[in-house]
């Protein structure tokens, strides 16, 4: 039977009708990716004892800003006094995530900042991250839609047993992909990197 939007969401009205706007805002794709991290970081939300519903807001919303072009999103930066630093301007993909946040800050008068900050460091992390932005930062790596790749299904049980080692999993494969392809690595990715190696030291979780 296939799924309903409140199926997604455990018939939280209000994810139905971000879910609903979403529907009209991104590609069909993107759009099944984004119920997949709501329904994914629900079942988290509820394991790791994390406000269910601002986590399902912010996994709704976490791709707000995605399907505007490099330019778009460097054009709303500057126009909005979103802070881009070098990195991003030279890899404007890095940059959804914070435009995104401050977009449905505007738009759809989200001002939870736990929410914003979990929209706005779904893609490029940081140091001391909170319980809903782990969630969400890991529910997008993991969510069923996801294609398989190697040490996938071990990086989802690691997402209830223990979030730090999945995240670090998740990030050191990351920047793997991203140094073996020269392309440039955001600052923040580095120091979330940095902050769990030095607590758990190298990842059980091989994604290789």
């Amino acid at each position: 039977m296939k799924k309903t939007l409140s199926d997604y969401c455990s018939g939280d009205v209000a994810i139905i009708g971000y879910l609903e706007l979403l529907e009209k805002r991104l590609k069909p794709s993107r759009f099944k990716h984004t119920c997949g991290v709501v329904e994914t970081a629900g079942k988290m939300a509820l394991h790791h004892g994390a406000d269910l519903h601002k986590t399902m807001v912010a996994a709704a919303l976490h791709d707000y800003a995605k399907n505007m072009t490099p330019e778009a999103l460097l054009e709303y930066a500057d126009g909005h006094q979103v802070e881009v630093d070098p990195v991003m301007r030279a890899s404007a993909e890095l940059m959804h995530g914070l435009v995104g946040a401050k977009m449905v800050q505007i738009e759809l008068g989200i001002e939870d900042q736990d929410v914003l900050n979990a929209i706005a460091y779904h893609t490029i992390g940081r140091n001391h991250m909170s319980l809903m932005e782990k969630i969400v930062y890991l529910a997008d790596a993991i969510e069923p839609g996801r294609t398989e790749y190697p040490g996938l299904e071990s990086l989802r049980k690691f997402a209830y047993k223990d979030l730090d080692q999945g995240i670090l999993a998740s990030v050191t494969s990351t920047l793997t992909y991203v140094i073996d392809r020269g392309i440039v690595i955001h600052p923040n990715s580095v120091a979330l990197y940095n902050e769990l190696v030095s607590k758990y030291g190298k990842s059980v979780i091989a994604l290789k």
